[in-house]
């Protein structure tokens, strides 16, 4: 496997770069979505308490009991923040 990585020359290091910082993100994203899976099969009044920061303005939205329109609004801009990176 060194031998290839050798031959390979210069070109190599920019690819091992990338595959370094691919599994870097997978791992990032992997526990992100775990948390948040984990933190929204929270029951509902710890939810409400805890407020976590990522899912704050959707919990605003939905308690403040405003139409669909803002509500889906919300949702998608939290959809996006976690779709970063």
């Amino acid at each position: 496997m060194v031998d290839l990585f050798i031959k390979g020359g210069a070109l190599m290091w920019p690819i091992a770069l990338c595959s370094v910082m691919l599994v870097a993100i997978m791992i990032h994203k992997t526990v992100q979505f775990k948390v948040l899976l984990r933190q929204l099969s929270w029951p509902r009044e710890r939810l409400l308490d805890k407020r976590p920061a990522h899912i704050a303005p959707l919990l605003d939205a939905l308690v403040g009991n405003q139409g669909g329109e803002v509500i889906a609004l919300a949702g998608s801009r939290n959809l996006k923040a976690l779709e970063k990176g």
